[in-house]
């Protein structure tokens, strides 16, 4: 009696990998990263150097100076890994290659014998007609189509640059309204003048305006300071520094007022002007705060030569 068995082992193993899709992916990473640290060194070698202040360069506009030289750093330190991952990235395609290679050139090798281990499927005949069939199947899909949305999202700052954008600092509606229209201060004092006079800066002025016995002591000096300059009346306007701490977002004013013996003339609105008269602080009506301001004649309000800062 004669009898059949028939094994049949089938292992099927689908791993779909979109090859162009993972390399389009990497491409895009590396020359987006590239992207970024062109752009970075591109802003702050300009704010670093910043040949003419009264142009003020992109960074300058939205970032406080403090920063330019870290964003330089960064800049070129992701230059740097973009050159690493490129390299990398042609190694691997030049591997991937090889191997493809070298896998066609194995199977149409005329010598090449199929055996156990190449991975075919076996039929065995015994005798016994009983049928075993395994079949295993995996299916791996792995999809990349999001690089695409990805590269738009962060292309956008980059635009941004190309297109010059910032171009301009803070508009006069926004300055206008940060300093407001309050043009009465508190009762000015009759002081002798003190020994003492030198140049203030606005942080200087304003925690001064703070500190009863900073007051005290600085008051009645003579204060040499630098701002820019907006008219409130033919004898009085104010003077204002933007401060920014981080960025574009987080500037605020600080303020002084300027009081002078004759008509101010045609000193031109946001102009930069260096001041030099007797420093008081007066406490505005209603309010707890104090005001610094400089009592000075019109002669020692200079206009020209002042650099921006």
């Amino acid at each position: 009696m004669t009898a059949t068995h028939a094994h049949s082992h089938g292992h099927g193993h689908h791993h779909h990998h979109d090859h162009g899709d993972e390399n389009l992916e990497n491409l895009f990473t590396v020359g987006i990263c590239g992207a970024f640290g062109t752009v970075a060194v591109a802003l702050a070698l300009p704010a670093i150097n910043n040949p003419d202040p009264n142009n003020p360069s992109i960074l300058t506009i939205i970032l406080s100076k403090d920063f330019h030289l870290f964003v330089l750093i960064a800049g070129i330190a992701l230059l740097v890994l973009t050159l690493v991952r490129a390299i990398a990235l042609w190694r691997e395609a030049a591997e991937h290659a090889r191997l493809h290679h070298s896998h066609h050139h194995h199977h149409d090798d005329p010598n090449h014998v199929h055996d156990e281990n190449c991975g075919h499927d076996h039929q065995h005949d015994h005798g016994n007609s009983h049928g075993h069939g395994h079949a295993h199947g995996h299916d791996h899909d792995h999809s990349h189509g999001g690089v695409y949305w990805r590269a738009v999202v962060l292309l956008f700052p980059i635009v941004l640059f190309i297109w010059g954008q910032p171009n301009k600092g803070f508009s006069d509606e926004w300055i206008n309204e940060r300093l407001g229209t309050a043009s009465e201060i508190g009762e000015r004092k009759a002081l002798a003048s003190k020994e003492g006079g030198r140049r203030f800066s606005f942080d200087e002025l304003n925690a001064f305006a703070n500190n009863a016995e900073k007051r005290e002591s600085e008051e009645g000096k003579t204060a040499t300071v630098k701002g820019q300059f907006k008219k409130i009346g033919d004898r009085e306007a104010t003077l204002f520094r933007l401060k920014m701490t981080c960025c574009a977002a987080d500037t605020i004013p600080l303020k002084a007022r300027i009081i002078t013996d004759s008509s101010l003339g045609t000193i031109a609105n946001n102009a930069w002007v260096e001041v030099t008269g007797q420093l008081q602080f007066v406490q505005m009506p209603g309010s707890s705060e104090y005001l610094p301001l400089i009592v000075a004649e019109t002669k020692n309000i200079k206009t020209k030569g002042v650099v921006p800062e």
